[in-house]
């Protein structure tokens, strides 16, 4: 699964195809998969591919943490 992080995007987890339910569990928070498919890629900057879309409704309540150097991305719960 590809994700692209835009996090000025209303949508939690998105993807491409409409999804069949579930969810994603990141930094021990369960995080319900949207029912309806992403925006279309050209809409968004870059245009990488990707499955879906990790957006600003799944980051309510995580801090998010970047590492340049090693080119990672962390979350974590909100203290």
């Amino acid at each position: 699964l590809r994700l692209q992080f835009e996090p000025g995007e209303p949508v939690g987890v998105c993807l491409d195809q409409a999804s069949r339910g579930g969810a994603v569990v990141i930094a021990g928070r369960r995080i319900e998969l949207a029912a309806a498919p992403c925006p279309a890629a050209e809409s968004l900057p870059g245009r990488a591919e990707r499955d879906g879309i990790f957006g600003a409704g799944a980051l309510q309540g995580l801090v998010v943490t970047v590492d340049y150097e090693g080119r990672r991305i962390g979350f974590r719960p909100r203290d």
